[in-house]
């Protein structure tokens, strides 16, 4: 069963020349859907649910790339069990929590770089933003779907499984696991049309040179404006 990337939510702001990509949400479903009709076979949704699916192997990928970036010595945090039981679903994942270490008490950014490179198989991780200390860091990877001896409301929607992905780790980290996503579209996820938009509008804001000195961004933006033409503008 192929699990489909539906879509990427994202939030980038800049404050002077710190900040970046802020927070990161990454929704995965299997072939199925995120919901069936109460009155159709519900035996795919379970399918999907089992130990060894492919939406398990997916959430996994996520979870074994943060545990390992949380027990490296320039960060400071650890992983902990998260569970919510509502009426006809359950949630249930990891949540991570922590901070970057002080700059006198961990590796020098070169080698921290070099270290994200090799946990998240990224050629060049972007390391602006800034890493400090005092932040606050988190992340959750969640898989939600029908309690597992539940049958379908009646005349109501069986809920379907799904992983979700946020991330609040700050821009390097962030940008780190928008990468290691967009290399699983190429090896074992399919994307979904308005993930493929997505995935291109944040590959677009990343690619600017929002951290330049004196960068005057809404003199940038009143030029991408002028230069954009009558359809863009509608």
């Amino acid at each position: 069963m192929k699990v489909f990337l539906t879509d990427i939510m994202y939030s980038f702001g800049v404050d002077g020349s710190s900040g970046g990509l802020k927070e990161l949400v990454v929704n995965l479903i299997p072939e199925s859907g995120r919901g069936i009709p109460a009155d159709e076979d519900a035996d795919s949704v379970r399918v999907a649910m089992r130990e060894g699916s492919e939406l398990y192997a997916v959430m996994d990928r996520y979870v074994s790339v943060l545990d390992r970036l949380f027990a490296e010595d320039f960060l400071e945090g650890r992983r902990q069990p998260w569970w919510k039981d509502e009426r006809d679903t359950v949630q249930a994942g990891h949540r991570y929590g922590g901070r970057w270490r002080a700059k006198a008490r961990r590796r020098p950014d070169a080698e921290v770089a070099a270290r994200l490179a090799e946990i998240f198989g990224v050629p060049d991780p972007d390391m602006r933003g800034g890493q400090g200390a005092r932040a606050d860091l988190g992340a959750r990877v969640t898989l939600s779907g029908p309690k597992p001896a539940a049958e379908p409301p009646e005349g109501r929607w069986f809920t379907g499984p799904e992983v979700n992905v946020w991330l609040g780790l700050g821009h390097a980290l962030n940008t780190c696991v928008f990468r290691f996503t967009q290399a699983l579209a190429l090896q074992c996820v399919d994307i979904g049309e308005d993930a493929a938009e997505d995935l291109a509008l944040l590959d677009a804001t990343l690619a600017a040179d929002w951290d330049s000195p004196g960068r005057d961004h809404c003199m940038a933006l009143r030029q991408a404006w002028a230069e954009a033409g009558p359809e863009a503008r509608a």
